[in-house]
């Protein structure tokens, strides 16, 4: 996401309700998680960013998986935060 999020497509991808309407069925039908709400993926009510309980955990991986990175990583603190902007406006788009 936070890729998506610094790319020239990302206002494309913002524009088309329909392909964030798909992916939330598609997961829901095929990759269901119980903790999941395919319901709330609709702006106002969109999450991408996991509940501060567990950032503290997400650092630590994403920590662990740098040598795995190909090119040079900003650290899990820079991608959370893109990914929040994100986040924030999808959920400040007016629904269509």
């Amino acid at each position: 996401m936070a890729a998506l999020a610094r790319s020239d497509k990302v206002e494309q991808a913002l524009a088309r309700d329909d392909l964030r309407e798909r992916v939330a069925n598609w997961k829901s039908r095929f990759f269901a998680a119980t903790w999941a709400r395919y319901d709330l993926a609709k702006p106002g009510t969109f999450r991408l960013v996991p509940p501060d309980s567990r950032l503290s955990e997400l650092k630590r991986d994403y920590q662990k998986m740098r040598q795995m990175f190909i090119t040079s990583s900003k650290g899990a603190g820079s991608t959370i935060s893109i990914v929040e902007n994100l986040e924030s406006r999808i959920n400040q788009k007016r629904i269509a």
